[in-house]
C-alpha cells in the first residue's frame, strides 16, 4: 500500500487562507467600484433627464396639450397643461400646483448648474432651493424656457463628486424648433 489516496478537498487552514485572500482583493477594490458608481451618478442622471425630456415632447405632440419640465437644482418635476371643458378655450398652463406626471430626482452631490437660453459659461453658482427654470414644449413639439427670451435651451448639469478635469459636467441641448433633445458630455 505505498500509493496515497488522492486528498478529497482542502484543509481548515487552507480554506482559512483562501478566505483571507478575499477579503483583502474585496477591500482593495470598494473604494473603486465606489468612484465608478459616484462618477456614473451624474451621467445616468443626465441621460435621464435627457430622456425624459424627449418624452416629454413626445407626450405634448400625441396629447395636444403642452408640457413643462419645471427644472430644479435636485430634481425635474413634468407637468402638462389642464384642458379647460371648452375645447376652444386654450388649455390652462401647469403651473407648482397641479399635479405631476413625473419627478426625476438627482443624486446625492449631482445637480442642476444652470438653464439658459444662449450658449456660453453657466452661471457661477447652482440654481438655489426654491429657484427654478421652465422648459415648455408646445402641442406642435417645439421648446422654449418660460420667461426667458433667447434662441436655444441649454440644462448644465454638474457632479460635485468629480473633478472638472476628469468630467462630471453634462450639457443638455434642446433645439427650440424641433424640441430635439441632445446630450453632450462637456460644458
Amino acid at each position: 500500500m505505498g500509493h496515497r489516496q488522492a486528498e478529497r478537498g482542502m484543509t481548515l487552514t487552507e480554506l482559512m487562507v483562501v478566505v483571507v485572500i478575499l477579503g483583502l482583493l474585496a477591500a482593495a477594490a470598494t473604494p473603486m467600484f465606489g468612484r465608478d458608481r459616484s462618477k456614473r451618478s451624474g451621467e445616468d442622471f443626465a441621460s435621464q433627464m435627457a430622456r425624459d425630456f424627449q418624452r416629454a415632447r413626445f407626450q405634448a405632440i400625441a396629447e395636444r396639450l403642452p408640457v413643462r419640465a419645471f427644472v430644479f437644482a435636485d430634481r425635474v418635476e413634468l407637468r402638462s397643461a389642464i384642458q379647460t371643458a371648452n375645447l376652444a378655450t386654450p388649455p390652462t398652463p401647469a403651473t407648482l400646483a397641479d399635479p405631476t406626471s413625473r419627478v426625476l430626482m438627482a443624486r446625492d452631490r449631482v445637480r442642476v448648474w444652470d438653464v439658459k437660453t444662449a450658449a456660453g459659461a453657466p452661471a457661477s453658482a447652482v440654481l438655489g432651493g426654491t429657484d427654478h427654470q421652465i422648459i415648455e414644449w408646445n402641442s406642435i413639439g417645439q421648446a422654449r424656457v418660460v420667461n426667458l427670451a433667447g434662441n436655444g435651451i441649454i440644462v448644465y448639469i454638474r457632479n460635485e463628486q468629480t473633478q472638472a478635469a476628469s468630467g462630471g459636467r453634462y450639457r443638455i441641448d434642446v433645439a427650440p424648433l424641433t424640441g430635439a433633445v441632445t446630450l453632450a458630455n462637456a460644458w
